[in-house]
């Protein structure tokens, strides 16, 4: 026994006098103002057709939402949603669109869900340029795209994930349209119209929600990929902000730092952005640190912890070890000298946070050793990504250790002092420390296993998820160049800066140069940013250290810029690329960035 099915065709209206609809006339709702025969409605009225071949055993409603220029706006499909929820009792609503970026995406999945409660079944086509869009990306909702293998308009393939549930034909096919009467035309919205028929005719035979639904289309598909939900099962388990780092395994009240480099030095000069106490600073004898205090080692005004040797460590003093990256200078005894602090904190039960990755080494629970493994990797949906609805920031540089991350952390304290929401993507295996989201640790000691399209797709994931969760700005930074600066040898190529920033896709950079670089090369960096992924270079930051100009600086030894030279440098800089400049570590510089990134985003 079947029942009747009530079906709402949200789209483009209908053409009501196309011929293959005979004396037949579809019922519309209009949302967008225009009346019979105005606006561009070849594509509600394909859709409409297809769906019509269930007329039989259903009712259609057409609601017509695209303006005169066939575009779809936010508040009318809102409007449109909430209007079916509240004045109509259906059965199926068919999206055959979407949008890659919603303003009020939070409004829109509410609205989705509260249908979904009543028993609505809706179907909605992904974008079809390959992004993911809404609704068809919200859990619940039957979200669509085409598969190449389905070449009739009864096959599908289903997926097993929160996000794509089922491809369909969407292949070159003839349509009803408007002018002229059928084309030829793929795309998923048409897959999405098939899928609705198939619904409905499941529906109509006694299933109802999305699980009997789903599990319908499961026993006639021609395909079932289950590995896609084992994936997305790791991904929410080992992608999200370590869960690690805010359980008891690793709740962090009283940390020692070892060894004191240069990875060091943003804990100290940052203690108070951090979560927990710095509870003392070990190195080895063979430092030549061991007697002298972090103020004097950064030459910095910092706090001053005095840098004992390991051998006089306080067990009782902390509950965990920050261990930081083995230098590359006398790397085999700062080995030894580790191996022997783990150990004894294996034995004693403390937590131990190391940047470089032990997770081979050691099985020891409460060890954490920031990484992005293939695990963690999102579910690949035919390429699909996220459109970013917030804006990004991103700090890049000309060169390595120019104090990105310390700009980074700066200007996170600037925004979180004036009231914003901060999203944060960290390059340093410490950023986690400082409550930022994911750490991507692509520096030293790389420690990111996957590379290129994947990781891509990883970085966009967590971009993503920084927008659900509806931060303000999303600030990222780069590690080391953006560009080669000789191409002699493979290791000088920046790959994984150049993936960084396809991952990331800031919409304004802030490029940190040397006062030593030459102004061809930091003119070629702003290019390559711009045209990569059409952001704007709003600032230049000047590393405040230059290289000595006598016989020791063919050894790199650095000294601090003048003021003298640190303003022709301004000048000149200003001058050739038309952006403001400002000095790393001059805070009224820093705060007059931070005023002029307000104002870059607020298009004041």
């Amino acid at each position: 026994m079947t029942r009747r099915i009530q079906i709402a065709v949200v789209d483009s209206g209908v053409r009501t006098d196309h011929p293959a609809f005979g004396n037949k006339k579809p019922d519309v709702v209009r949302y967008s103002g225009l009346r019979d025969g105005e606006g561009t409605c070849g594509h509600g009225t394909a859709v409409y057709h297809i769906i019509s071949k269930i007329e039989s055993t259903a009712d259609i409603i057409n609601f017509q939402i695209t303006n005169r220029e066939g575009e779809i706006e936010e508040d009318v499909l809102i409007k449109c949603l909430t209007d079916i929820r509240d004045n109509y009792n259906v059965d199926i609503i068919n999206l055959s669109l979407g949008l890659s970026l919603c303003e009020n995406i939070h409004q829109l999945k509410s609205i989705c869900d509260d249908l979904i409660s009543k028993g609505v079944i809706i179907v909605s086509a992904f974008d079809n340029v390959g992004s993911i869009s809404y609704p068809a990306g919200f859990p619940g909702v039957i979200g669509v795209t085409s598969a190449d293998v389905c070449r009739k308009i009864n096959d599908f393939v289903i997926f097993d994930d929160t996000v794509l549930n089922i491809g369909a034909k969407g292949n070159l096919q003839r349509l009803a349209w408007d002018t002229p009467d059928y084309i030829m035309l793929d795309g998923n919205s048409f897959a999405c119209a098939h899928t609705t028929v198939q619904a409905a005719r499941f529906l109509s035979e006694g299933a109802s929600g999305f699980e009997q639904i789903m599990n319908k289309f499961r026993e006639t598909a021609l395909a079932v990929s289950t590995n896609h939900l084992t994936e997305n099962k790791k991904m929410k388990t080992e992608i999200m902000k370590s869960e690690i780092m805010e359980s008891e395994i690793m709740k962090i009240k009283k940390a020692i730092l070892f060894p004191f480099n240069k990875e060091m030095h943003s804990i100290i000069r940052f203690h108070d952005m951090l979560s927990f106490e710095v509870a003392g600073v070990y190195d080895i004898k063979e430092s030549a640190r061991i007697g002298s205090t972090t103020a004097h080692i950064m030459k910095a005004e910092v706090i001053s912890y005095p840098i004992k040797c390991i051998s006089d460590i306080d067990w009782d003093s902390f509950d965990t070890i920050i261990i930081g990256n083995l230098p590359q200078q006398g790397a085999s005894v700062f080995s030894s000298a580790r191996e022997r602090l783990i150990q004894k904190a294996v034995l004693l039960g403390k937590n131990i946070f190391s940047f470089d990755d032990l997770q081979e080494k050691y099985d020891y629970k409460y060890l954490f050793c920031p990484a992005v493994r293939r695990t963690q990797l999102p579910v690949d949906r035919f390429g699909k990504l996220y459109r970013i609805s917030k804006p990004v920031l991103g700090v890049y540089g000309t060169s390595s250790a120019q104090g990105k991350f310390t700009l980074q952390l700066e200007l996170r304290r600037k925004f979180q002092e004036n009231g914003y929401t901060v999203g944060q993507i960290g390059t340093e295996p410490s950023a986690l420390l400082f409550g930022m989201d994911y750490v991507y640790p692509m520096g030293l000691n790389n420690s990111v296993y996957i590379g290129e399209h994947d990781a891509v797709r990883y970085l966009n994931e967590c971009m993503n998820e920084l927008c659900q969760r509806d931060c303000d700005i999303i600030l990222t930074g780069s590690q080391a160049s953006v560009l080669p600066f000789d191409t002699g040898n493979i290791g000088l190529f920046p790959l994984r800066q150049f993936v960084f920033l396809m991952g990331t896709q800031p919409d304004a950079v802030v490029l940190c140069v040397n006062p030593y670089d030459e102004l061809d090369y930091i003119e070629r960096s702003i290019h390559f940013l711009e045209a990569g992924v059409a952001c704007e270079v709003i600032a230049i930051c000047v590393f405040p250290m230059t290289v000595k100009k006598n016989w020791s600086g063919i050894y790199h030894t650095k000294e601090v810029l003048s003021e003298a030279e640190y303003q022709t440098m301004k000048e000149l800089l200003t001058c050739r690329f038309s952006v403001p400049v400002y000095r790393l570590g001059d805070a009224d510089d820093i705060t007059e960035l931070f005023e002029n990134i307000l104002t870059f985003f607020s298009g004041d």
